[in-house]
């Protein structure tokens, strides 16, 4: 993780001389811009129906709006309460140039104007970001502490793969091939119980090894794929317990390098297993079809 991440620095204008002198300027310009923004919608208030019907107020408006954020524009400047700096910690992963887009803190904007609020909003739409906070630091820096998410497995939906974390949220698409040691999950909502299924092999360490993939079966129960090439078919109640008689299995007779195609635990009181066809009969199958 990077530690304090400047994302652009602004040249600071020299302050006012005197600056006391110049700061109480600047804020009686901003008080006073403000105080003619509310003492024309005052007026407004009081102005009656027929000029907002006749669309004089409209225009009134518009025009005075502008006229105050030119004038809080020109104050907030010279008083220097304009963003020149962004820092942001917590970036490892996540693209400094997303980040940058979507906090939107163009340098030179008043410091006021910048929206932590929205621009937090934008943050948690980037896929590797889980959490952000964003301060003002007066007068002229913002703040950025984010929070990224951690890889956990890989999950393919369809033809598509992609990097989840522990809670199914998908992180990216690209780049995937740093990070083929994950556990692999397949179909739909296999993200949102891939946590459950990884919590409950890796109890049982030499079958977690060799794990290849996992596959979530009519979204209620596993089918399991290890390196040999073995598919086991677990449960939709109880898999914890099918494991445990899976790994007896391994420990005891070798299961996982027999000469099977596939052993059924949906049946606590009977295995079912599937054998491999010998080389010769499937040569045989070819020739018939």
């Amino acid at each position: 993780m990077r530690s304090l991440t400047t994302l652009f620095r602004r040249g600071t204008a020299a302050a006012p001389s005197p600056r006391r002198a110049g700061r109480s300027r600047t804020q009686r310009r901003i008080i006073g811009a403000l105080v003619g923004g509310l003492a024309l919608v005052a007026a407004i208030t009081g102005g009656g129906a027929y000029l907002w019907y006749s669309g004089t107020v409209n225009r009134t408006v518009a025009a005075a709006l502008a006229e105050v954020g030119t004038a809080l524009h020109t104050a907030m400047t010279r008083g220097g309460l304009v963003i020149a700096e962004v820092k942001v910690r917590g970036i490892a992963q996540v693209d400094p140039d997303a980040v940058r887009v979507a906090l939107a803190a163009t340098p030179g904007l008043p410091i006021f104007a910048f929206d932590p609020a929205a621009a937090r909003t934008r943050l948690l739409e980037l896929g590797w970001v889980k959490e952000a906070r964003i301060q003002r630091r007066l007068p002229n820096a913002i703040a950025v502490e984010i929070e990224e998410r951690t890889p956990f497995a890989l999950w393919q939906s369809g033809r598509e793969m992609k990097l989840i974390d522990r809670d199914g949220t998908v992180i990216t698409a690209d780049h995937l091939g740093r990070y083929r040691d994950l556990p692999l999950v397949v179909g739909a909502g296999a993200a949102q119980e891939a946590a459950a299924l990884v919590a409950l092999v890796s109890a049982q360490p030499e079958l977690f090894r060799r794990m290849r993939a996992a596959t979530w079966v009519s979204e209620r129960r596993w089918n399991l794929r290890f390196d040999s090439g073995l598919d086991v078919r677990l449960p939709a109640e109880a898999p914890a317990q099918a494991i445990m008689r899976l790994a007896a299995l391994e420990r005891d007779h070798g299961i996982l390098d027999r000469k099977l195609k596939a052993i059924d635990l949906r049946m606590s009181d009977r295995l079912i297993v599937q054998l491999l066809e010998p080389a010769s009969a499937r040569n045989e199958k070819g020739k018939d079809t």
